[in-house]
Protein backbone atom coordinates (compact mmCIF):
# COMPACT_ATOMS: atom_id res chain seq x y z
CA UNK A 1 0.00 0.00 0.00
CA UNK A 2 1.03 3.35 -0.86
CA UNK A 3 0.90 6.45 1.67
CA UNK A 4 -0.86 9.47 0.01
CA UNK A 5 -2.17 12.74 1.64
CA UNK A 6 -5.76 14.21 1.64
CA UNK A 7 -4.41 17.72 1.27
CA UNK A 8 -2.36 16.53 -1.83
CA UNK A 9 -5.10 15.41 -3.82
CA UNK A 10 -7.70 18.58 -3.37
CA UNK A 11 -7.51 21.93 -3.62
CA UNK A 12 -9.91 24.04 -2.22
CA UNK A 13 -11.79 24.67 -5.12
CA UNK A 14 -12.68 21.29 -5.73
CA UNK A 15 -13.41 20.72 -2.12
CA UNK A 16 -15.97 24.04 -2.35
CA UNK A 17 -17.46 22.81 -5.79
CA UNK A 18 -18.12 19.21 -3.93
CA UNK A 19 -19.76 20.94 -0.84
CA UNK A 20 -21.49 22.86 -2.47
CA UNK A 21 -23.36 20.12 -4.94
CA UNK A 22 -23.69 18.03 -2.21
CA UNK A 23 -25.07 20.21 0.69
CA UNK A 24 -26.35 23.22 -1.03
CA UNK A 25 -28.09 21.52 -4.14
CA UNK A 26 -25.99 23.56 -6.91
CA UNK A 27 -25.48 22.12 -10.01
CA UNK A 28 -22.74 20.07 -11.21
CA UNK A 29 -22.58 19.28 -14.89
CA UNK A 30 -26.06 20.12 -15.26
CA UNK A 31 -27.49 17.74 -12.20
CA UNK A 32 -27.62 18.43 -8.39
CA UNK A 33 -28.58 17.00 -5.54
CA UNK A 34 -32.32 17.67 -3.93
CA UNK A 35 -34.98 15.89 -1.29
CA UNK A 36 -39.01 16.29 -0.87
CA UNK A 37 -40.10 16.42 2.58
CA UNK A 38 -43.56 15.58 2.90
CA UNK A 39 -45.51 14.09 5.96
CA UNK A 40 -42.44 13.23 7.88
CA UNK A 41 -41.20 10.99 5.15
CA UNK A 42 -37.86 12.48 3.23
CA UNK A 43 -37.39 11.67 -0.54
CA UNK A 44 -34.61 12.15 -2.97
CA UNK A 45 -36.40 13.86 -5.52
CA UNK A 46 -34.70 15.21 -8.76
CA UNK A 47 -37.55 17.69 -8.43
CA UNK A 48 -37.01 18.57 -5.14
CA UNK A 49 -36.75 21.76 -3.37
CA UNK A 50 -34.83 21.13 -0.26
CA UNK A 51 -31.04 20.60 -0.32
CA UNK A 52 -29.35 18.01 1.91
CA UNK A 53 -28.05 20.14 4.29
CA UNK A 54 -32.02 21.68 4.68
CA UNK A 55 -33.37 18.24 5.16
CA UNK A 56 -30.74 17.52 7.95
CA UNK A 57 -31.72 20.47 10.03
CA UNK A 58 -35.11 20.02 9.52
CA UNK A 59 -35.23 16.22 11.01
CA UNK A 60 -33.21 17.39 13.99
CA UNK A 61 -35.72 19.56 14.71
CA UNK A 62 -38.94 18.05 13.73
CA UNK A 63 -38.41 14.14 13.71
CA UNK A 64 -41.14 12.63 16.05
CA UNK A 65 -38.49 10.16 17.58
CA UNK A 66 -35.93 12.00 20.01
CA UNK A 67 -32.92 9.39 19.23
CA UNK A 68 -33.54 10.02 15.59
CA UNK A 69 -33.21 13.94 16.26
CA UNK A 70 -30.42 13.41 18.49
CA UNK A 71 -27.77 11.25 15.62
CA UNK A 72 -28.77 14.01 13.38
CA UNK A 73 -27.55 16.45 16.03
CA UNK A 74 -24.71 14.79 16.09
CA UNK A 75 -24.70 14.61 11.95
CA UNK A 76 -25.47 18.65 12.10
CA UNK A 77 -23.08 19.66 14.38
CA UNK A 78 -19.84 17.76 12.03
CA UNK A 79 -21.45 18.01 9.00
CA UNK A 80 -18.44 19.77 6.64
CA UNK A 81 -16.32 17.05 7.93
CA UNK A 82 -18.21 14.22 7.53
CA UNK A 83 -18.69 15.46 3.48
CA UNK A 84 -15.05 17.06 3.13
CA UNK A 85 -12.98 16.75 6.16
CA UNK A 86 -9.84 14.83 5.64
CA UNK A 87 -9.60 11.01 6.58
CA UNK A 88 -8.44 11.41 10.11
CA UNK A 89 -11.45 13.42 10.52
CA UNK A 90 -14.12 11.20 9.71
CA UNK A 91 -11.90 8.35 10.90
CA UNK A 92 -12.56 9.67 14.43
CA UNK A 93 -16.17 10.31 13.81
CA UNK A 94 -16.65 6.75 12.63
CA UNK A 95 -15.17 5.75 15.82
CA UNK A 96 -18.39 7.26 17.63
CA UNK A 97 -20.51 5.82 14.98
CA UNK A 98 -21.87 2.62 15.72
CA UNK A 99 -23.17 3.62 19.19
CA UNK A 100 -25.09 6.68 17.72
CA UNK A 101 -26.91 4.96 14.98
CA UNK A 102 -28.44 1.17 16.18
CA UNK A 103 -31.95 2.45 15.09
CA UNK A 104 -33.27 1.20 12.50
CA UNK A 105 -35.29 4.76 11.56
CA UNK A 106 -31.83 6.25 11.55
CA UNK A 107 -30.60 3.03 9.27
CA UNK A 108 -33.60 3.94 6.76
CA UNK A 109 -33.19 7.95 6.27
CA UNK A 110 -30.05 7.53 6.01
CA UNK A 111 -29.67 5.29 3.42
CA UNK A 112 -31.89 7.69 1.61
CA UNK A 113 -30.19 11.04 2.53
CA UNK A 114 -26.48 9.67 1.55
CA UNK A 115 -26.94 8.08 -1.12
CA UNK A 116 -23.96 7.61 -3.23
CA UNK A 117 -25.84 5.69 -6.25
CA UNK A 118 -28.34 8.52 -6.23
CA UNK A 119 -25.64 11.64 -6.65
CA UNK A 120 -25.87 11.28 -10.72
CA UNK A 121 -28.12 9.67 -12.92
CA UNK A 122 -27.06 7.29 -15.47
CA UNK A 123 -26.14 10.22 -18.13
CA UNK A 124 -24.60 12.06 -15.53
CA UNK A 125 -22.55 9.20 -13.37
CA UNK A 126 -19.73 9.19 -15.65
CA UNK A 127 -18.77 12.56 -15.69
CA UNK A 128 -18.76 12.45 -11.95
CA UNK A 129 -16.44 9.13 -12.05
CA UNK A 130 -14.28 11.31 -14.36
CA UNK A 131 -14.39 14.56 -12.66
CA UNK A 132 -12.91 12.74 -9.05
CA UNK A 133 -10.40 10.47 -11.27
CA UNK A 134 -9.01 13.97 -13.02
CA UNK A 135 -8.14 15.10 -9.31
CA UNK A 136 -7.11 12.02 -8.02
CA UNK A 137 -5.42 11.50 -11.44
CA UNK A 138 -2.65 14.44 -11.56
CA UNK A 139 -0.96 12.20 -8.04
CA UNK A 140 -2.25 8.49 -8.59
CA UNK A 141 -2.25 6.30 -11.71
CA UNK A 142 -2.41 2.98 -10.14
CA UNK A 143 -3.87 1.38 -7.16
CA UNK A 144 -2.77 2.59 -3.98
CA UNK A 145 -3.60 -0.56 -2.36
CA UNK A 146 -1.75 -3.09 -3.99
CA UNK A 147 0.66 -1.24 -6.48
CA UNK A 148 -0.50 -3.92 -9.32
CA UNK A 149 -3.05 -2.46 -11.63
CA UNK A 150 -3.30 0.88 -12.98
CA UNK A 151 -6.94 2.86 -12.81
CA UNK A 152 -8.04 4.64 -15.40
CA UNK A 153 -11.08 5.66 -17.59
CA UNK A 154 -11.54 4.58 -21.48
CA UNK A 155 -14.06 5.13 -24.05
CA UNK A 156 -15.42 7.63 -21.80
CA UNK A 157 -17.45 5.89 -19.63
CA UNK A 158 -16.22 2.26 -18.95
CA UNK A 159 -13.28 1.70 -16.08
CA UNK A 160 -10.57 -0.32 -14.96
CA UNK A 161 -11.18 0.98 -11.35
CA UNK A 162 -13.88 1.35 -8.34
CA UNK A 163 -14.50 3.77 -6.03
CA UNK A 164 -13.91 1.68 -2.96
CA UNK A 165 -15.45 3.28 0.15
CA UNK A 166 -13.10 3.00 3.07
CA UNK A 167 -15.69 3.10 5.52
CA UNK A 168 -18.01 0.76 3.76
CA UNK A 169 -21.48 2.38 2.53
CA UNK A 170 -23.47 -0.25 3.99
CA UNK A 171 -22.53 0.35 7.11
CA UNK A 172 -21.24 3.86 7.75
CA UNK A 173 -23.98 5.16 5.73
CA UNK A 174 -23.22 8.77 7.15
CA UNK A 175 -19.68 8.72 5.03
CA UNK A 176 -21.08 7.14 2.14
CA UNK A 177 -20.77 10.72 -0.02
CA UNK A 178 -17.99 11.72 2.22
CA UNK A 179 -14.85 13.26 -0.34
CA UNK A 180 -11.93 11.75 1.90
CA UNK A 181 -13.98 7.94 1.79
CA UNK A 182 -13.68 7.97 -1.99
CA UNK A 183 -10.31 6.35 -3.30
CA UNK A 184 -9.85 4.64 -6.80
CA UNK A 185 -9.18 1.07 -6.44
CA UNK A 186 -8.89 -1.44 -8.68
CA UNK A 187 -11.37 -3.92 -8.95
CA UNK A 188 -9.81 -6.56 -7.17
CA UNK A 189 -8.55 -5.14 -4.19
CA UNK A 190 -11.79 -3.68 -4.06
CA UNK A 191 -13.83 -6.68 -4.42
CA UNK A 192 -11.75 -8.59 -1.27
CA UNK A 193 -11.44 -5.70 0.96
CA UNK A 194 -15.55 -5.98 0.47
CA UNK A 195 -17.90 -5.36 3.35
CA UNK A 196 -14.80 -5.36 5.94
CA UNK A 197 -15.62 -3.24 9.40
CA UNK A 198 -12.37 -1.30 9.13
CA UNK A 199 -11.96 -0.51 12.26
CA UNK A 200 -12.60 -3.85 14.16
CA UNK A 201 -10.04 -5.66 11.70
CA UNK A 202 -7.93 -3.03 11.63
CA UNK A 203 -7.96 -2.03 8.18
CA UNK A 204 -6.15 0.77 7.00
CA UNK A 205 -6.38 3.09 4.46
CA UNK A 206 -3.83 4.72 1.95
CA UNK A 207 -4.36 8.00 3.93
CA UNK A 208 -3.19 6.80 7.13
CA UNK A 209 0.62 6.52 7.75
CA UNK A 210 1.33 2.70 7.30
CA UNK A 211 4.66 1.41 5.20
CA UNK A 212 4.73 -2.10 3.27
CA UNK A 213 7.76 -3.23 2.00
CA UNK A 214 9.03 -6.35 0.02
CA UNK A 215 11.80 -8.64 0.61
CA UNK A 216 12.91 -11.91 -1.40
CA UNK A 217 13.69 -15.45 0.13
CA UNK A 218 16.12 -17.11 -2.52
CA UNK A 219 17.47 -20.56 -2.51
CA UNK A 220 21.20 -19.92 -1.44
CA UNK A 221 22.04 -23.30 -2.92
CA UNK A 222 20.42 -22.50 -6.57
CA UNK A 223 21.23 -19.19 -7.20
CA UNK A 224 25.08 -18.89 -6.46
CA UNK A 225 27.21 -16.77 -9.18
CA UNK A 226 24.88 -17.77 -11.98
CA UNK A 227 24.47 -15.49 -14.63
CA UNK A 228 21.48 -17.32 -16.52
CA UNK A 229 17.81 -15.21 -16.16
CA UNK A 230 15.83 -18.68 -15.79
CA UNK A 231 18.25 -19.78 -13.15
CA UNK A 232 18.08 -17.06 -11.22
CA UNK A 233 14.02 -17.25 -11.20
CA UNK A 234 13.97 -20.68 -10.25
CA UNK A 235 15.94 -19.81 -7.52
CA UNK A 236 13.40 -17.33 -5.68
CA UNK A 237 11.54 -19.12 -3.60
CA UNK A 238 8.95 -16.32 -1.85
CA UNK A 239 8.63 -12.48 -2.63
CA UNK A 240 7.30 -11.78 1.40
CA UNK A 241 4.97 -8.55 1.68
CA UNK A 242 5.12 -7.36 5.48
CA UNK A 243 3.03 -4.29 6.71
CA UNK A 244 3.97 -2.44 9.88
CA UNK A 245 0.35 -2.63 11.58
CA UNK A 246 -2.92 -3.25 9.97
CA UNK A 247 -4.46 -6.28 8.26
CA UNK A 248 -3.94 -5.20 4.71
CA UNK A 249 -1.81 -7.58 2.98
CA UNK A 250 -3.63 -10.40 4.66
CA UNK A 251 -6.91 -9.60 3.84
CA UNK A 252 -6.17 -8.46 -0.02
CA UNK A 253 -4.38 -11.62 -0.27
CA UNK A 254 -1.03 -9.35 -1.05
CA UNK A 255 1.32 -11.83 -0.59
CA UNK A 256 0.00 -14.89 -2.58
CA UNK A 257 -0.38 -12.14 -5.86
CA UNK A 258 2.84 -10.99 -5.79
CA UNK A 259 4.55 -14.68 -6.17
CA UNK A 260 3.21 -14.13 -9.98
CA UNK A 261 5.91 -11.17 -10.38
CA UNK A 262 8.83 -13.35 -9.54
CA UNK A 263 9.66 -12.79 -12.89
CA UNK A 264 10.02 -9.07 -12.40
CA UNK A 265 12.53 -9.84 -9.17
CA UNK A 266 14.68 -11.76 -11.62
CA UNK A 267 14.99 -9.53 -13.53
CA UNK A 268 15.79 -7.11 -11.68
CA UNK A 269 18.76 -9.13 -10.36
CA UNK A 270 19.71 -10.14 -13.62
CA UNK A 271 19.74 -6.56 -14.68
CA UNK A 272 22.10 -5.77 -11.39
CA UNK A 273 24.55 -8.37 -12.79
CA UNK A 274 24.44 -6.93 -16.21
CA UNK A 275 25.17 -3.68 -15.08
CA UNK A 276 28.81 -4.22 -17.05
CA UNK A 277 27.80 -5.29 -19.95
CA UNK A 278 25.01 -2.69 -20.14
CA UNK A 279 27.25 0.01 -20.14
CA UNK A 280 29.46 -0.88 -22.66
CA UNK A 281 26.41 -1.27 -25.23
CA UNK A 282 25.94 2.73 -24.79
CA UNK A 283 28.42 4.98 -26.15
CA UNK A 284 30.55 5.37 -22.70
CA UNK A 285 30.18 9.51 -23.01
CA UNK A 286 26.86 9.56 -23.85
CA UNK A 287 25.94 7.01 -20.41
CA UNK A 288 27.98 9.08 -18.32
CA UNK A 289 26.15 12.08 -19.11
CA UNK A 290 22.91 10.93 -18.15
CA UNK A 291 21.22 11.68 -14.23
CA UNK A 292 21.30 8.77 -12.10
CA UNK A 293 17.75 8.93 -12.26
CA UNK A 294 17.51 8.27 -16.29
CA UNK A 295 20.03 5.63 -15.82
CA UNK A 296 17.92 3.42 -13.43
CA UNK A 297 14.41 4.41 -15.48
CA UNK A 298 16.67 3.00 -18.24
CA UNK A 299 17.68 -0.21 -16.87
CA UNK A 300 14.87 -1.12 -14.22
CA UNK A 301 11.55 0.21 -16.52
CA UNK A 302 11.21 2.40 -13.18
CA UNK A 303 10.96 5.52 -12.01
CA UNK A 304 13.95 6.58 -9.01
CA UNK A 305 11.50 7.56 -6.16
CA UNK A 306 12.22 10.38 -4.45
CA UNK A 307 9.18 10.70 -2.42
CA UNK A 308 6.32 8.10 -2.01
CA UNK A 309 4.54 9.78 -5.04
CA UNK A 310 6.64 8.33 -7.74
CA UNK A 311 5.43 4.65 -6.46
CA UNK A 312 1.91 5.64 -7.81
CA UNK A 313 3.20 6.46 -11.23
CA UNK A 314 3.74 2.77 -12.22
CA UNK A 315 2.17 -0.98 -11.30
CA UNK A 316 5.00 -2.39 -9.36
CA UNK A 317 7.30 0.27 -8.64
CA UNK A 318 7.62 -0.05 -4.67
CA UNK A 319 8.20 -3.50 -5.53
CA UNK A 320 11.00 -2.97 -8.17
CA UNK A 321 12.33 -0.32 -5.50
CA UNK A 322 12.55 -2.71 -2.48
CA UNK A 323 14.45 -5.05 -4.26
CA UNK A 324 16.73 -2.71 -6.27
CA UNK A 325 17.34 -1.02 -2.62
CA UNK A 326 18.23 -5.01 -1.14
CA UNK A 327 20.48 -5.71 -3.78
CA UNK A 328 22.76 -2.82 -3.56
CA UNK A 329 23.01 -3.12 0.71
CA UNK A 330 22.54 -6.88 1.11
CA UNK A 331 23.38 -5.92 5.15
Amino acid sequence: MIHINFEDIFNYEFISKYKNFVLCGEEWNGENYKFNISDSNIEFDKSGDKTLYEVIEWIKENHNEKTVRNFFEFVYENIETIFIGSFDNIRELAQNFNELSKNKEVERICKEIFNYGKLYNKREYPRFIQSILNVFYKKIKVCPYCNRQYIDVFNGTERTFDFEHHFHKSKYWIFSISLANLLPSCKSCNQRKGTIDVLSEIFLSPYEDVRVSFSIEYDEKEIGNTNSLNAIESSIKKIIVEQDRGSNVEKLYLEELYQLHKDIVAEIEFKKRAYPKIRRIFDEKTFDSLEFEEIYRLIYSNYYPISEEEFLKRPLSKLTFDIYEELNNPY
